[in-house]
């Protein structure tokens, strides 16, 4: 997770959870159940396309179609990365075709996509799995914890360890 908005994200629901920061971030996002930012940035990427499409504004209009124009030669530009962003989705060939065309897109076709994506992600992480992962992590920072009780003496017999 490199996007500093997601670390700052996780970093909060740790603290809402109430457990330590070397916690995985696996294990948080899966007991929080929020989505994916990147599912947030699109819905709202796709918003701000339709209202531009439908603008009364004939300047923001032609902003869009210069961008899009722009998108078919530079991949650094806005429409490039909804382009890009709309690879491997269901219906993404059509919508494409209409991002092209300056027409506006229904966003509900991605909406199911993305969040069955994401559930099918999640289903490869069952409950044990979880469980494993951060039993783990427990029996580590326990053994780190602990001290030995007894400490080997001279002669090779066992003296108690001072507390």
């Amino acid at each position: 997770m490199d996007n500093p908005l997601q670390k700052w994200l996780l970093t909060v629901l740790k603290r809402i959870v109430m457990v330590r920061d070397t916690t995985s971030s696996w294990c948080i996002m899966h007991e929080c159940g929020p989505e994916p930012l990147h599912f947030y940035w699109f819905q709202a990427a796709m918003r701000m396309y339709n209202a531009l499409t439908q603008s009364n504004c004939s300047t923001a209009r032609k902003i869009l179609q210069a961008d899009v124009q722009l998108s078919s030669w530079c991949h650094d530009c806005w429409s490039s990365h909804i382009l890009s962003a709309m690879n491997d989705l269901t219906h993404s060939n059509m919508s494409k075709k209409r991002l092209l065309k300056c027409e506006p897109i229904d966003p509900g076709h991605f909406i199911v996509d993305l969040r069955e994506r994401h559930l099918d992600y999640w289903a490869t992480f069952s409950r044990t799995h979880l469980v494993r992962i951060w039993a783990q992590q427990q029996t580590l920072h326990l053994s780190s914890m602990v001290r030995p009780l007894y400490k080997e003496g001279p002669g090779h017999t066992f003296a108690m360890h001072p507390c």
